[in-house]
């Protein structure tokens, strides 16, 4: 089950008298058969400790008792048994404090999957019921979930996100209690919100756990989008198609509070702007096309939830400027601030077949224009 560097650390730490243990989802990853892509380990040995027995380490959390260890190519975070008091922001503890006692350290774990522990010899340590709840594919709180989404409000979006990931149920409580306080995900950063929803949105079962939850009214300030699993399942399989999915009805400021990278915000902007935009023929479909270009220009198709127009633009041979056997220098002696608009009526006389897409044929069209 475990790594051979994990062996091999955990039997270091063992060897210097201390407890230790492989603990989180690289356990429930091990035990669900899935190749584990981070490896944690507890232990109650403390950080400077850690440090002495392993020589090669660097800190990334020495405060809250992390240290990673630096063992055969791999890189390992260990960790101190502890303890939380007190959450602030409904996100990070005020106070947190080494003990020697691993029940107390995997008590304030999200939930009963993730609070698995094994020794080197792969023996599995479960004192909160999660290697069922993983059996019988269940995602379950610690405890009361209340008092779990209250410390940490960003567990509710973990919550959905296992879900997902795994294919598993939440448990009624855990989901009535994300129901109830999803009021709290309001103290959470965009940034962190938007790590999570990333995991979430790519899983049909993602949206609409987020719409039945309370989640997405608090998340992008407006009632959810009806779910359509034809329409989603078009959409291409990137982040950028499905949340213009769910902004449908969300305020325009939702894009930029959300921070989206620059090119992602330009393609929700221009889906959004212009997704009841009337494209009852080609000639619309080809303007919008060079308004917006392509991935919008489908995005808005598929919304529109309209056959005979995915039909129409499936069959259509999109043109840009680049596409015309003349460019802007051919028509040089055209005033400047008319020679956008001459090359795109060209675009769309070629598109329409009025035009014959070749050099002498486009010069010969625009001698004869009226550009006045």
């Amino acid at each position: 089950m475990l790594k051979i560097e994990i062996w091999e650390i955990l039997d270091q730490l063992e060897q210097n008298g201390f407890d230790a243990y492989a603990v989180g989802g690289c356990v429930r990853d091990s035990l669900l058969g899935i190749n584990p892509k981070d490896w944690d380990i507890t232990t109650n040995a403390r950080p400077e400790q850690i440090k002495y027995i392993f020589p090669n380490t660097f800190d990334t959390g020495i405060r809250f008792g992390t240290v990673c260890v630096k063992w055969n190519n791999s890189v390992v975070e260990i960790t101190t048994f502890r303890g939380e008091k007190e959450y602030e922001n409904h996100r990070k503890p005020m106070e947190v404090y080494f003990t020697d006692n691993l029940q107390e350290d995997l008590k304030r774990r999200d939930f009963t999957v993730n609070a698995l522990c094994a020794d080197k010899e792969g023996h599995i340590i479960d004192l909160f019921g999660g290697r069922e709840d993983l059996k019988n594919g269940i995602i379950r709180a610690i405890g009361n979930p209340n008092e779990r989404f209250f410390e940490d409000a960003l567990r509710m979006l973990r919550a959905l996100r296992f879900a997902c990931r795994l294919d598993f149920v939440i448990e009624p409580d855990t989901y009535h209690a994300i129901t109830k306080n999803a009021y709290l995900l309001k103290s959470i950063s965009a940034e962190r919100i938007r790590a999570e929803l990333d995991e979430i949105v790519l899983f049909d079962k993602g949206i609409r756990l987020l719409s039945d939850s309370d989640l997405y009214s608090i998340i992008f300030e407006a009632q959810p989008v009806r779910f359509n699993e034809t329409v989603y399942k078009q959409l291409p399989l990137e982040l950028k198609y499905r949340y213009a999915y769910l902004l449908q009805s969300a305020p325009s400021g939702m894009i930029s509070k959300l921070k989206f990278d620059r090119r992602t915000a330009a393609f929700l902007k221009n889906v959004l702007q212009y997704q009841d935009t009337p494209l009852h023929d080609a000639l619309s479909l080809q303007r919008m096309y060079l308004k917006i270009g392509k991935d919008a220009l489908e995005c808005i198709v598929l919304l529109q939830q309209d056959e005979n127009l995915l039909s129409l633009y499936r069959s259509c041979r999109f043109l840009t400027v680049g596409h015309l056997a003349i460019n802007g220098k051919d028509i040089l002696f055209i005033a400047p601030q008319k020679r956008s608009k001459v090359l795109t009526h060209l675009v769309e006389k070629v598109f329409l077949k009025e035009l014959d897409n070749t050099r002498p044929e486009l010069l010969r069209y625009i001698n004869n224009l009226d550009i006045t």
